[in-house]
């Protein structure tokens, strides 16, 4: 214990042979590398970082949960007042969106850590489990990526954060897990094409069935481009 109470912190040795420690700041586990490989360098850096505790901002361990808490918010949200007073459009539905993504798919996951502990391989393996996780397309994972990023970028414009870690994070390829669409079978299409519905339609299908045209392909055609003999 240190700190009259306050603290819980431990030390400890990573696989890479570089030490770390942690504190238990307001009931978060804050984690910190001190970037030396013997115990007795590591523990001189934690305890410098415990004595200057005291001096460093309490924003500084402001959870994530905490600081997304209505930021996409269309009227009092800084991210959305920033975008609109360079005269950037910014709806109030796009807004919205954001904001249950970062409710939804990332505060569950992120939420009780402090915002600047957050690095990009951790951005980087979150992104990677959301399409099993939560039965979602590559698509919707880039846009909660979208609105990770533009939380990140918020914190830094505030000072809490040296750099945004989902920054460097790359999209989802919008391909990868996308169903083949198939085609029907012969049985299946004269089945279809078995009992006439409205001629305009029924021959406008059989057109594009027949021929491989486009529906705007065959909305084009006028008649004096059909003749018997083509």
């Amino acid at each position: 214990m240190i700190g009259g109470g306050k603290q819980l912190f431990g030390l400890y040795k990573r696989s890479n042979g570089i030490w770390s420690f942690y504190v238990y700041q307001n009931g978060r586990r804050v984690q910190r590398s001190t970037g030396e490989r013997t115990k007795a360098k590591a523990t001189k850096v934690m305890v410098q970082f415990l004595d200057r505790e005291n001096e460093v901002s309490t924003s500084r361990f402001l959870s994530f949960g905490e600081f997304s808490k209505g930021v996409f918010d269309y009227d009092t949200g800084p991210i959305v007042k920033r975008k609109t007073l360079r005269g950037y459009s910014y709806s109030k539905s796009y807004a919205r969106d954001n904001q249950r993504y970062v409710d939804k798919y990332i505060v569950p996951f992120f939420g009780r850590y402090a915002i600047d502990s957050i690095k990009p391989n951790d951005v980087e393996w979150w992104l990677l489990a959301i399409p099993e996780r939560h039965g979602v397309g590559n698509k919707t994972a880039n846009c909660v990526l979208g609105a990770f990023r533009a939380v990140f970028a918020e914190a830094q414009m505030q000072g809490l954060i040296a750099s945004n870690p989902a920054a460097v994070v790359k999209p989802l390829s919008k391909r990868y897990g996308v169903k083949p669409r198939g085609c029907y079978t012969m049985e299946q299409v004269h089945r279809i094409f078995s009992e006439r519905w409205n001629n305009l339609s029924y021959a406008a299908c059989l057109l594009a069935a027949t021929t491989g045209m486009r529906i705007g392909e065959v909305r084009a055609l006028t008649v004096e481009q059909i003749h018997e003999t083509t």
